[in-house]
């Protein structure tokens, strides 16, 4: 798991008895605007399939690792199947740990 957040260890660790499909995938780095805390990047996808029900719906959510379990409840909770949902976890680079997709400005990858 060399390159994930320690954070997002903790997710995959947390998923691993949950009917979730986990894969690593580029995830932009952005603000979380679910929780919205000043330094709280999004390294987490979620993709949800909420039913007609659902008040609130979690349909595809770019989520930091520490609002992403909140987040899977929601979706697991409100999915109009039972087929496994799908997360994509962000991998780190591997030369500047820069998470999500990008690039650190001085990463000779970039």
């Amino acid at each position: 798991m060399t390159g994930l957040y320690t954070e997002d260890i903790d997710v995959i660790a947390w998923l691993a008895w949950r009917e979730i499909d986990v894969r690593t995938a580029p995830v932009d780095r952005e603000p979380c605007t679910w929780c919205q805390v000043d330094g709280n990047v999004t390294t987490v996808r979620v993709y949800g399939r909420p039913g007609p029900l659902a008040e609130l719906p979690v349909e595809v959510e770019d989520v930091c690792g520490v609002c992403a379990p909140h987040v899977i409840r929601q979706a697991l909770s409100e999915r109009a199947d039972d087929r496994d949902l799908v997360v994509e976890v962000a991998a780190r680079c591997p030369q500047c740990s820069w998470p999500g997709s990008g690039h650190s400005p001085t990463c000779p990858r970039r």
